[in-house]
């Protein structure tokens, strides 16, 4: 019944006209057949009773005529005469909304409330309802909400342990550690940084090498060299690999496509040369209006524009769109507002159609037509969008999100909330829009546009975003645990210019970053959910991360970037012709198998958040079990034999490849017993199967 209050509280009607009450024969029809179905179904919660308990829901009261013709404070929900037009018709046919909500009513009683609203909605029934207070978006209110205040992060805050902060970040950190009581852990050992540092950036283990590197360092020069290990990987041409699957994940990537394979390595690039965030936002949202100074330009731009073509599979593109533009740019539910002004966050209806409109003026050509030749091949791009659709305009307000019930027509423009004054008008009769809105929707000079960028970064790099709900900055979201430290890395971004490895580096040479994944008792159990960061997160590997790592200590990962127009002629698989296993980087193989589901892997269907982290027998069985890894684990340890000569060195060689450390004296101890019994290569797939291969500690 709690379900039902809020269903109907929802119903949007339309206005409603008072009539008197009808003849008798009419009043006979309500007491026989009505009356008895709205004591049954919806008294318990639409009454004065229901008043009086405080649970009348949304406002809707049914127990009187007058409360009928009243509506909820979503507006009527009856049109005496016009039972078409009525929301409560529509909520019982289960269009709008499900009343009641247990399972429908007869198809017989329900068409004898058609037959009642077509009488004029006779009901003898007497009494005043509680006054309605109509809902409506307060922008003026929604405006307060923290996220679209001026970013204000202050002078970095005086904390007590003076000598423990290497920068700003810690000084943040430390001050909301210190107000909750708490002390931070003690720095993860080097092995850890390096590794933490390797996988963070670029997705890959560190090699021996970068191991030695800092093994060899005095502990003074540790800082000097994790800022020299830094500057090298975001160099590395892995580092957009890396960080062009996280982008992926928000916009329903689907490398299914023929062009899928052009965008995602444009935003390889765009994150290996760090594109600025405006262009970066630009391109992708409208890249195919954008001028061009040559045509590499132009067909840089126009496979940019690709990214909305993952929506153009769904089954209301213009819905998808503004879901992955809203979530993905603005950390808002715009969708939320399709049928209904959103129910929490400052964005009404009329917001939501006046961005449709730029995307209905954009239509997805069904065939293809035009298009951009990329330069050096013979491949030629499609337009994303048809040069003229059918319609170039306004769009109308569908009331309930029915295309069948439309309301006024809705202009073009930004949304209120960001504006005290008149939102801009965007488009004409010529143009979309969608240009206009892309240009906004990059400038950095909206606070919450910064704010979700580097919140982003933060979550990959730390484990959790400083707003803990990346995709959702409204008032139903989470707010920040550190809400100055957020606004300082946003004004820094700003500064930047966008520069999206700015942050990255900032963030990366904090000792923040640093910290262990342990901590005392005391202290994991005051902040069990670790909200004041006095300690690393533990993270499990994703999906890519797993299957690179296995190909890359084997010796079989093949790091070169593969070129669009070579892929589409034969896209590369991990398993060769002789049933051998090696190949590019998992983000440039496009069937991954069962081993993606294992592994929480990319959905081409949803807008990914974040990666879920779960711990399941199945994946246990993969690395037990599996061909791929059964095919490898004797590699890597012909890969370890080669590099040690002794049967100690070859342990110590193993935990250095797998787990980019020494082995304890203890570990070697164990490991010589092992292979003696069942050989290197079966100890080296039993570290495979260890959590210090899974997970960064």
């Amino acid at each position: 019944m709690k379900r039902q209050a809020l269903v109907l509280g929802l119903l949007v009607g339309v206005v409603s006209v008072t009539t008197a009450v009808a003849d008798e024969p009419g009043v006979a029809f309500f007491e026989k057949r009505i009356r008895p179905v709205l004591v049954a179904h919806c008294y318990e919660c639409h009454s004065a009773e229901a008043a009086r308990n405080d649970e009348l829901g949304g406002g809707l009261q049914l127990d009187t005529r007058a409360g009928v013709l009243q509506g909820g404070e979503s507006g009527p929900v009856v049109v005496p005469g016009k039972p078409a037009e009525s929301a409560l018709v529509r909520a019982l046919k289960y269009l709008d909304a499900e009343m009641p909500p247990e399972k429908p009513l007869p198809k017989a009683v329900i068409a004898d409330f058609e037959r009642w609203i077509e009488l004029g909605v006779p009901d003898p029934r007497e009494g005043e309802p509680v006054a309605v207070r109509r809902k409506g978006v307060d922008y003026d209110e929604g405006r307060k909400h923290w996220a679209y205040q001026p970013l204000d992060p202050g002078e970095p805050p005086k904390v007590q342990k003076g000598d423990w902060p290497a920068g700003e970040i810690d000084r943040y950190v430390l001050a909301r550690m210190e107000e909750h009581g708490l002390a931070p852990a003690v720095d993860a050992d080097r092995f850890a940084v390096v590794r933490r540092l390797c996988f963070d950036l670029t997705g890959l283990p560190p090699t021996p090498e970068q191991v030695a590197r800092v093994e060899k360092v005095a502990p003074p020069d540790l800082p000097a060299a994790y800022e020299s290990l830094v500057d090298e990987l975001l160099a590395s041409p892995q580092f957009g690999v890396h960080w062009a699957r996280h982008w992926l994940d928000g916009v329903r990537f689907n490398p299914q496509l023929e062009t899928s394979a052009y965008y995602r390595n444009w935003l390889v690039r765009a994150f290996n040369e760090d594109m600025r965030y405006e262009p970066f936002v630009q391109r992708q949202v409208a890249g195919d209006l954008l001028e061009a100074a040559d045509v590499d330009e132009a067909a840089g731009n126009l496979v940019a524009a690709q990214m909305l073509a993952y929506n153009g599979r769904e089954a209301d593109f213009v819905e998808s769109s503004l879901e992955v533009l809203g979530q993905q740019f603005l950390g808002l539910s715009l969708n939320c507002a399709k049928c209904h002004d959103h129910e929490f966050d400052a964005v009404s209806q009329e917001d939501y159609y006046a961005l449709a409109g730029t995307l209905t003026s954009s239509t997805v050509p069904k065939n293809a037509r035009d298009g951009v030749v990329i330069p050096g091949t013979e491949t030629k791009l499609l337009g994303l969008f048809d040069d003229e659709p059918k319609k170039i305009g306004d769009t109308y307000l569908l009331l309930g999100g029915d295309r069948d019930r439309r309301g006024d027509l809705v202009p073009r423009r930004l949304p209120q909330v960001f504006f005290e004054d008149e939102p801009p008008r965007i488009g004409s009769e010529t143009t979309s829009g969608r240009l206009e809105l892309a240009r906004w929707l990059g400038d950095l000079d909206q606070p919450l546009l910064a704010r979700v960028a580097v919140n982003r970064v933060w979550q990959r790099l730390v484990g959790r975003g400083i707003v803990p709900t990346p995709n959702d900055f409204g008032t139903n979201g989470d707010p920040p645990t550190h809400p100055r430290l957020l606004d300082h890395l946003a004004t820094r971004f700003v500064e930047s210019g966008g520069s999206t490895k700015a942050v990255v580096r900032k963030i990366a040479l904090s000792r923040t970053y640093r910290l262990s994944v342990r901590a005392d008792a005391a202290t994991v159990q005051q902040d069990l959910e670790n909200d004041w960061l006095a300690r690393a997160h533990t993270r499990r590997l994703s999906f890519e991360p797993v299957m690179d790592s296995l190909l890359a200590h084997a010796g079989e990962l093949d790091l070169a970037i593969p070129e669009p127009v070579d892929q589409i002629k034969h896209w590369p698989t991990r398993k060769r012709k002789d049933k051998s296993f090696g190949g590019p980087r998992a983000l440039f193989v496009r069937d991954q198998g069962r081993e993606s589901s294992t592994f929480d892997g990319p959905s081409t269907e949803l807008i990914v958040v974040e990666r879920a982290r779960s711990v399941t027998a199945p994946q246990m069985m993969y690395l037990l079990n599996g061909e791929m890894v059964r095919n490898l684990a004797p590699k890597i340890a012909k890969r370890v034999e080669s590099t040690a000569t002794s049967p100690d060195g070859r342990i110590d060689a193993a935990y250095r490849l797998l787990f980019a450390r020494p082995a304890a004296s203890e570990e070697v101890e164990l490991g010589l017993a092992f292979v003696a019994e069942h050989g290197l290569d079966r100890y080296v797939h039993t570290l495979l199967l260890t959590n210090e291969f899974l997970y960064l500690h």
